[in-house]
């Protein structure tokens, strides 16, 4: 409420009790100071503080309604940067996620390659140690004899035997090599032996050789003789050969 709407109430108050009074007086006909010109400028007074008022009154309306709107523009400030920290705050939060679950992963990714890498390396190692062991001709002295492959062959079928002998017979083809031996010069004990090519490195094996076979037991083999018998004889595969070129003429009995 303006200064001038206060001004026209008090004087619009003033007017009727002074207007009351000079009636009551005049009726009366009693003396009195207030003559009928008070009520009259209180009334003037009223009108001209009610028309300031009313001129007035919108612009008091406007500022209201101009702090009201800077009121609304600042919380509107307020909110917008609230919601831009909060955003700000959920996109860091969104990202430290993203952060903490790629360093996983790749923890995870550098653990997996690094157990692959050990277990190829493992099986590797394993590869090259049982390769070198099956290139050892001490691992294949088993004690193994020859009576025991020819009289009991399924017992000792699969097994690591090494035999040394004269070379009876040889026959070759493109992919290797098998020769009868008889083991320690004997014509009775003779074993049949099979050599792959990639075993003889290159070298032939000759009739009345003497070698020392190591490899595995292979059960027997069958054919028929000139006469046309069937005759059985241990057999094994040869893996690795020990040519030590002719043998003496007095080797074996």
């Amino acid at each position: 409420m303006t200064f001038f709407m206060i001004l026209w109430l008090i004087t619009g108050i003033a007017f009727w009790v002074t207007l009351i009074i000079w009636g009551i007086n005049r009726a009366k006909k009693r003396e009195s100071k207030i003559t009928g010109k008070v009520p009259l400028i209180l009334l003037a007074i009223s009108v001209v503080s009610l028309i300031f008022g009313a001129v007035l009154a919108p612009s008091d309306n406007s500022d209201t309604t101009a702090d009201v709107s800077s009121s609304t523009s600042k919380k509107s400030v307020s909110m917008t940067a609230s919601e831009k920290e909060s955003s700000k705050k959920a996109a860091s939060e969104s990202a430290s996620k993203a952060s903490s679950k790629a360093a996983a992963k790749a923890s995870s990714e550098s653990a997996s390659s690094k157990a692959a890498s050990e277990s190829e390396a493992k099986e590797s190692s394993e590869r090259a140690a049982s390769a070198s062991v099956a290139h050892d001709p001490a691992t294949y002295q088993t004690g193994i004899t020859y009576d025991q492959v020819a009289r009991t062959p399924d017992e000792y079928e699969d097994k690591k035997v090494q035999f040394t002998g004269r070379v009876l017979q040889v026959m070759e083809d493109k992919s290797g090599t098998q020769i009868r031996l008889g083991v320690d010069g004997s014509y009775d004990n003779v074993i049949l032996v099979s050599i792959d090519k990639s075993n003889l490195n290159g070298s032939r094996i000759l009739e009345d050789d003497l070698v020392t076979v190591s490899g595995i037991s292979s059960n027997t083999i069958t054919y028929k003789s000139t006469l046309g018998g069937n005759i059985t004889i241990p057999s094994m595969i040869g893996l690795i050969v020990d040519n030590q070129g002719p043998a003496s003429d007095d080797y074996g009995y």
